[in-house]
């Protein structure tokens, strides 16, 4: 989920992904209830939010064109190895700040005009998004290696003009 805002040329965006994977290989990590084994297909949730900014290098009528550097954070817990007796059933495998790069593009698909009944007619548009960028883990005391790499295509409704 994103709010954007284009302002000229300036692109801002207010990003929360939340995803579900499973693990692709066994591994061991240093979890907030101490060293943990994670089998191949354990699963996960992680969560990435982020603050993005960039500049629009290509802003025409129908198509978007920004990179954007982007402050935020990351989160990846387990559930797999929860103890009955605690109400918290997750276990934290690393919370980090995680600062990062991308780019983002949208292709206009079409504009709508919708009837209010206090500002009279309010404009809009529907198009497609893609994202992609990488995300860097700064401070993961777990002990794994890596960053977030990440592809997004969606369908965007936004509000006003394109």
């Amino acid at each position: 989920m994103s709010w954007d805002f284009a302002i000229n040329r300036i692109y801002t965006s207010l990003n929360l992904d939340v995803s579900t994977f499973r693990a692709r290989h066994p591994f061991v990590a240093s979890t907030t209830n101490g060293p943990a084994v994670f089998l191949e297909n354990d699963p996960f949730n992680n969560l990435n939010y982020a603050l993005q900014a960039g500049y629009l290098l290509v802003r025409s009528k129908r198509f978007h064109v920004a990179p954007f550097v982007s402050l935020g954070g990351s989160n990846l817990v387990s559930n797999i190895y929860q103890d009955t007796e605690d109400d918290n059933k997750e276990m934290t495998v690393y919370n980090s700040f995680a600062p990062g790069l991308g780019l983002h593009t949208e292709c206009l698909i079409f504009k709508y005009n919708s009837a209010q009944s206090y500002n009279g007619e309010m404009s809009g548009y529907i198009s497609l998004r893609f994202d992609a960028g990488a995300n860097f883990t700064v401070n993961d005391p777990s002990g794994m290696e890596g960053d977030n790499l990440y592809a997004r295509l969606s369908c965007a409704f936004g509000f006003g003009d394109f």
